[in-house]
This record gives C-alpha cells, structure tokens and sequence, in this order.
C-alpha cells in the first residue's frame, strides 16, 4: 500500500497513527556513494548504510546492511553536507513505513515511499557485528 495515496479523510488520519516517517539519503563524497536508511523510532532514527539503492531491489533480493548509530530526527528533512567534511547527502526517497515485526535480530517493516515501497526485512545474522541484510519481501 502506498501511503501516499490516503491523504485525506479518516482514513489518512488512522494511516497516520499507524506509520512512522522514513528517508533514504543518496551518500556522496565519503568513499563510494551508499545509500542511508533511516526509520523513525520515537526521537531518533534507526539506521543502516546500503551499498545498493533499495529502489533496484526485487522480491527475494538481499543486499548488505551496516548498522549505524542512531541519527537525529532533523535528517527527516535534511539535504546538504554533512558535517565533518563526510560527503552530501540528497533525498533519494521519502514516506511512511508500517513495523510489523521488530526483535533484536528482525525487523519486518511495510514501506510506503514514492520510488520505494513493499515489504521488506532487516535480519542480523551474527550478534557483536554491525552486518545487517535487507532483504525484500512478497506483499500479501
């Protein structure tokens, strides 16, 4: 489901209550360009560095995921250098996401962006490491 359909109208409002914010950044100037996923969670946001756009991704494809340390809210609508001389960022994809399974090793999450949407899961195979996959899911 894309969120961005339901923008009006109870229905928005449940939508709402439901989804949390998400941003996907385009990385430049430190090393390789990557991709950052941020996921909301209460005042920070989540995040992992892709190797790969997730936009490019096809049901059953895994890609690898780094861990990084939580990120300030403020990316949500940030675009520019980063500071530290550590690249740019550009807005690659926004929206809402839905967690619908979250444990120390998973989560399984619904996004609703305009180039990037669907099922997805982040699976930590190997704890005291910072390797992640994402790997996207079949829609039910």
């Amino acid at each position: 489901m894309h969120l961005g359909r339901y923008r009006h109208g109870l229905f928005a409002a449940i939508m709402q209550t439901m989804w949390r914010p998400f941003i996907i950044h385009a990385h430049s100037g430190q090393g390789e360009l990557h991709y950052d996923l941020m996921l909301s969670q209460g005042d920070v946001l989540a995040t992992w560095q892709l190797q790969q756009s997730p936009e490019e991704m096809v049901i059953g494809r895994s890609i690898p995921a780094r861990k990084l340390p939580d990120h300030r809210k403020a990316y949500l609508t940030y675009q520019g250098p980063v500071r530290g001389g550590r690249g740019e960022v550009a807005m690659l994809d926004e929206g809402g996401y839905e967690l619908l399974t979250k444990s120390p090793h998973r989560w399984e999450f619904h996004l609703g962006g305009r180039k990037v949407f669907g099922r997805y899961e982040l699976l930590h195979p190997q704890q005291g490491t910072d390797t992640w996959i994402l790997r996207r899911l079949p829609d039910n």
